[in-house]
């Protein structure tokens, strides 16, 4: 698999990235609500949400290796319990996964396919720890994330439902075909 490197460095993120952190849910937040998606909207989705997951060892950030400046994030998680059952669908891969949450890029490098590196290293990171697939969901109406998933490799498996009723499209991975 050929890819660019684009400079970007993995770590796990600490609580001193916060600041940066919080400027980027709030851009990825007016992003959304610009292309009239009703997700993260309402306070689903706060500074304390990505605080709690960087306290649990759950959240990573992409830094430029070049400048100062967190360039993506997201969190990983070995188990969602909305992905026990899905409304639509099924996963076709059995076995342990990891489930990728809240992903956003710097407003500034938006275009740029950070998420190619991102999704790149999650990849990596599956592999390395045995895990069989990747699993993601994201909004029916968010083609940008439904199209970064698909340049990705990830395939459309089915529907869920968030607790609040709103449907998310999810997405999967299979490991094996790395």
């Amino acid at each position: 698999m050929s890819h660019i490197n684009m400079g970007l460095a993995l770590r796990g993120s600490i609580e001193s990235d916060m600041a940066q952190l919080t400027g980027m849910l709030e851009d990825a937040i007016a992003l959304l609500a610009m292309n009239n998606i009703d997700q993260w909207q309402n306070g689903t989705i706060s500074s304390e949400i990505l605080l709690d997951a960087i306290m649990h060892d759950q959240a990573f950030v992409w830094e430029q290796r070049d400048s100062t400046g967190i360039a993506g994030f997201c969190v990983l998680d070995t188990y969602d319990e909305l992905y026990e059952n899905l409304a639509e669908g099924e996963w076709t891969v059995p076995g342990s996964y990891l489930a990728i949450h809240r992903v956003m890029v710097s407003q500034h490098l938006r275009g740029r396919k950070v998420t190619t590196q991102m999704f790149l290293d999650i990849k990596k990171m599956g592999i390395v720890n045995n895990v069989d697939s990747l699993r993601i969901d994201t909004h029916p109406d968010n083609i940008m994330m439904q199209k970064t998933l698909k340049r990705n490799g990830f395939v459309r498996t089915g529907l869920l439902y968030m607790p609040s009723g709103s449907s998310r499209y999810t997405y999967e991975f299979d490991l094996s075909k790395f």
